[in-house]
């Protein structure tokens, strides 16, 4: 599970400070994260992705007629480029 906070600095943390920012209206993000004994990461499911698209052939990959934006040639080629290259990575 995941929770994602804004935060952002305050002068202290008297009830008077609190109400203060600092860093004017900047926001932070804190990413706050917890795990299942079991859970795979993040990094764990990227890492799975990444070598699923290296095992893609790409000289022999049949693509899917029925997904219309698919049949563009151009944009075939950029996949194909992305996939040769591993830029993905």
């Amino acid at each position: 599970m995941i929770w994602v906070w804004e935060a952002v600095k305050v002068d202290g943390t008297s009830k008077k400070k609190i109400r203060r920012k600092k860093d004017g209206d900047r926001c932070y993000t804190v990413k706050d994260v917890w795990l299942d004994k079991n859970s795979h990461t993040e990094g764990d499911n990227l890492n799975k992705i990444f070598v699923a698209l290296d095992n893609v052939d790409v000289d022999h990959y049949k693509w899917d007629a029925s997904i219309n934006i698919m049949n563009s040639k151009s944009l075939k080629s950029i996949i194909n480029c992305i996939l040769c290259s591993k830029q993905y990575n």
